[in-house]
């Protein structure tokens, strides 16, 4: 189990962000403790970094978690889950 988060670095960007993340990306395990787990912490831009990651490690699925953006929001920010499903080349 490979289990990845994206940090997008912002203008105020601090050590301590990363360090943040890192701790909560870490503190995620599955209940089932003979499954081994990978964290992988990347930066960029999500769709783009899990798309990349996935291809190199030939990954055959990703899931992910979504935040319930309103229809506007959606056509302004765009959607990191349907970038992601549209330029996986597994399933999403």
């Amino acid at each position: 189990l490979t289990v990845l988060y994206v940090y997008n670095p912002g203008e105020r960007d601090q050590p301590a962000n990363r360090t943040h993340w890192r701790e909560q990306l870490e503190s995620v395990r599955p209940s089932n403790e003979d499954i081994p787990v990978h964290h992988v912490l990347l930066e960029g831009d999500p769709a783009t970094a899990i798309v990349g990651y996935a291809a190199d490690a030939r990954m055959d699925l990703i899931v992910m978690g979504t935040h319930g953006r309103s229809a506007t929001e959606h056509a302004l920010m765009g959607s990191v889950a349907e970038n992601v499903l549209r330029g996986a080349h597994c399933s999403v």
